[in-house]
């Protein structure tokens, strides 16, 4: 089970992982990599002792941890979540493999949008910054999501 401190320094790390400069690339290659580690997280504690033995593979790449996770605890979580944690990854890898990749802000208006209602979201003021916010809202949501289930 974890402590406060250990979700704490969760939270710091995540905070000190997350640039707020360096341009939208930087932050959503980041925090994809954050993001990716919290859920490989969760993957490992709901995988723990299971009958079929599967294991998370350092191999697997984030949309497989995706959809593992996905089978595991999709009741669990709104469909805009889900849309969310897929949508990070399609407007990372077209960053990834591409120079100048094609709607690509487009894309990241739209993932941050998607948390325009949610009660954990608060825009900035200034515009750059809400990419973090909408970042930082998935990762306190599994991070919250992995306090749970490590109580139990």
């Amino acid at each position: 089970m974890d402590t406060q401190v250990d979700i704490a320094n969760r939270l710091v790390r995540f905070i000190d992982n997350l640039p707020n400069e360096g341009g939208s690339t930087l932050v959503i290659l980041k925090g994809h990599l954050l993001l990716e580690e919290i859920i490989t997280e969760i993957l490992k504690v709901k995988l723990k002792d299971n009958p079929l033995n599967l294991k998370v593979s350092d191999k697997w790449m984030y949309a497989k941890k995706l959809e593992m996770f996905w089978a595991l605890v999709q009741g669990e979580f709104d469909g805009k979540f889900w849309g969310a944690l897929k949508e990070i990854n399609t407007i990372r890898n077209k960053m990834a493999h591409a120079l100048e990749p094609n709607g690509i802000d487009e894309r990241i208006q739209n993932f941050i949008d998607s948390f325009k209602d949610h009660p954990l979201y608060i825009a900035s003021k200034h515009d750059s910054l809400n990419l973090q916010y909408s970042i930082a809202c998935l990762y306190i949501l599994l991070n919250s999501y992995l306090n749970r289930i490590k109580k139990i």
